[in-house]
């Protein structure tokens, strides 16, 4: 088998998005997050699901994860006053 060198490739990195309209207002929803944001958003959601016992908590596992998903996927810009109520967040965006 030929061995085919990378450059050949000629791969292009694409932030490609997809935009809909929800209630007359244009959410942008990112198609792809290069890995290093995602590896972000992990760290964030598994310092954010456990608990004082440093048990990780399903439930909160389940928002954590949902909402920085919305929070780094898409254009829909939260308040400091809207974050800090995550559960309520939550209930409204599901």
């Amino acid at each position: 088998m030929a061995k085919i060198p990378f450059t050949k490739l000629k791969l292009i990195k694409k932030d490609e998005t997809v935009t809909f309209l929800y209630n007359e207002q244009e959410i942008t929803v990112k198609k792809y997050l290069p890995v290093n944001e995602k590896l972000e958003l992990i760290g964030r959601v598994i310092n954010a699901a456990a608990d004082e016992n440093r048990f990780y908590n399903p439930v909160k596992l389940d928002i954590f994860l949902s909402l920085e998903i919305v929070f780094t996927y898409t254009n829909i810009n939260f308040t400091d006053k809207q974050k800090e109520d995550p559960s309520k967040l939550y209930d409204l965006l599901v």
